[in-house]
């Protein structure tokens, strides 16, 4: 009797302290929401975002073709306009369009140079998608632990990760993926904990949504059959058994089908000519990794583990590798569920980061290709961070930790807010000094701000700057201000300009030796201006971007 007595008074105290931190997640992912919306305006345009809305153009003329024009588009006729970029996943970006349109009153303008408002909206939802993610991250957290606390870590954790936030806004490829692999992941472990053929069919829908941004999502559609296979009771009958895998894999069908217009006039075909083209993407640029040039189709199997390793917070990586201490063993004593949740984490990550690196697939910028890995790496983590703070724990290892997460909450907060909004070039320790060894702001956000500084610079001269042109400057300038904008004037690299904005390290290629174009020009050179940051905690300033200046020999 007292036994039962103290389980239940037990219980009544769990039950009454989440009643008092019923608010907290909504206060906490309403002021995430709240902030996001007041800065999304401040980061610039990265180098895919204008291409990825054409893209996405296309794809939304695809899908309207059978009502204007009653046919399908062939495969053929887009694969001459974008090439192989035809096979990327652009579902989001459909979405994007058609947001766009109705924002513009039923016009979707194709010129570079856009309405601001178009790149701000474009940025907004973006992150509101990502935010999406975070909710899930933390419900999913809710079904593992079932408390609030323990299912808010892996969403701060999330948060803590800087290059995360800050793509959150403008990477609508990478960050939009992770966040739809976070909220399919929710209604996986939701159809796991509750195998019906309903929370199958969901599951099925939001992997295919996941699919339709890039096909590796597919991925995670087969952990969902076989976790679903492995979860549904033994003892029903087979057709009881095989009817929610069935109506997974009809609804995850029919959904990517629906989410990729292009290829609806052959779709068998165009999804194994996308699943050739995804494992050889035909890019042919070169990668810098720790000081040395690879072609992006040879670099060294360790690129992508190199690289989380010196972009991810330090604590992160340790709870990470502490976390697999409690995702199959400890967690025995979570019962069934959590022990199965444990091993799909592990397994998801491991046999998806090997098979990358055994493929010998085109990598480049990074792992942002496999930013979706992060989604089991956030509950590995959180095991590892529970792994120290658990009540068997001694006392001084969970006063350790939390003076540890307080550290790094505390310092990263710090740090962000100094640098906004270049949190993208986050390092930690383990990369020494960046520069010269890592490709830095490869997305070329930095564009808007080296543009403003020359407009700024031409305010009393009166003159009119011509720029080099690039994939970012000439939309970027639509970012300026209208009196700011006629100071500005983007040329093509052949014509002789008078500023180029450089986005790699002098450390990088030094053999141009500042001349980043045609060395035919007869002109003298000289540094008009250079932006750093300080990268995490530490004294190596990181380079944003450098503007060159080019006056004509002889003037």
């Amino acid at each position: 009797m007292r036994r039962n007595s103290g389980a239940a008074s037990g219980r009544l105290a769990v039950f009454a302290a989440e009643r008092r931190l019923r608010w907290l997640p909504v206060c906490l992912f309403a002021a995430l929401l709240g902030l996001g919306i007041l800065l999304c305006r401040d980061y610039g345009l990265s180098w895919d975002e204008a291409e990825d809305r054409h893209f996405g153009c296309i794809a939304a003329l695809c899908a309207l073709s059978p009502l204007s024009e009653g046919r399908l588009v062939p495969v053929s006729e887009v694969r001459q306009i974008i090439g192989a970029d035809c096979y990327y996943g652009m579902g989001f970006e459909m979405l994007l369009v058609f947001a766009e349109y109705c924002m513009t009153g039923g016009e979707v303008d194709l010129s570079p140079r856009l309405d601001p408002r178009v790149w701000f909206l474009r940025h907004l939802l973006n992150f509101l998608l990502v935010w999406c993610g975070w909710i899930a991250v933390f419900l999913s957290g809710k079904l593992l632990w079932r408390r609030t606390l323990p299912a808010l870590i892996p969403a701060l954790l999330f948060l803590l990760i800087p290059r995360f936030w800050a793509e959150a806004f403008y990477n609508c490829k990478d960050m939009s993926f992770l966040a739809a692999v976070a909220i399919a992941g929710f209604f996986l472990l939701r159809m796991m904990k509750f195998p019906t053929w309903r929370n199958a069919a969901v599951f099925g829908i939001f992997a295919a949504f996941a699919s339709s941004i890039r096909l590796s999502g597919g991925m995670l559609f087969v952990a969902g059959e076989i976790a679903l296979f492995a979860c549904i009771p033994s003892r029903q009958s087979p057709a009881k058994r095989l009817f929610p895998l069935f109506a997974c894999a009809g609804t995850a069908g029919a959904a990517l089908i629906l989410l990729y217009p292009i290829g609806w006039s052959d779709p068998l075909r165009f999804f194994l000519d996308a699943i050739r083209s995804l494992t050889h993407y035909p890019w042919s640029g070169g990668v810098l990794f720790f000081g040395r040039e690879y072609p992006a189709s040879q670099v060294p199997w360790y690129y992508l583990p190199g690289w989380m390793a010196v972009t991810l917070p330090v604590p992160f990586l340790v709870f990470f590798f502490c976390g697999h201490l409690r995702c199959a063993p400890a967690g025995k004593r979570g019962g069934t569920f959590r022990r199965r949740c444990g091993i799909l984490f592990a397994a998801f990550f491991w046999i998806s980061l090997l098979a990358a690196m055994a493929g010998c697939r085109t990598c480049y910028n990074g792992w942002r290709q496999f930013y979706f890995l992060a989604w089991p790496m956030l509950f590995i983590a959180s095991e590892g961070v529970l792994l120290f703070l658990r009540r068997g724990a001694a006392p001084a290892v969970r006063g350790a930790c939390a003076a540890v997460l307080a550290l790094w909450i505390a310092s990263t907060a710090v740090w962000m807010w100094h640098v906004h909004p270049y949190q993208n070039l986050f390092f930690n320790v383990l990369a020494g000094d960046p520069n010269g060894r890592f490709e830095l702001d490869y997305w070329y956000t930095a564009s808007r701000d080296a543009l403003r500084h020359i407009a700024g610079s031409m305010e009393r001269s009166n003159e009119v700057a011509t720029v080099a042109l690039n994939a970012v400057n000439h939309a970027a300038v639509g970012l300026l201000p209208k009196a700011e904008q006629r100071r500005v004037k983007i040329v093509p690299q052949e014509v002789f300009c008078r500023y180029f904005i450089y986005h790699m390290p002098p450390q990088w290629r030094p053999e141009l030796g500042g001349r980043p174009f045609r060395a035919d020009f007869p002109t003298a050179v000289r540094v008009a201006h250079e932006a750093k940051i300080r990268t995490s905690l530490f004294l190596h300033p990181v380079f944003v971007y450098r503007i060159y200046e080019f006056t004509p020999a002889g003037r």
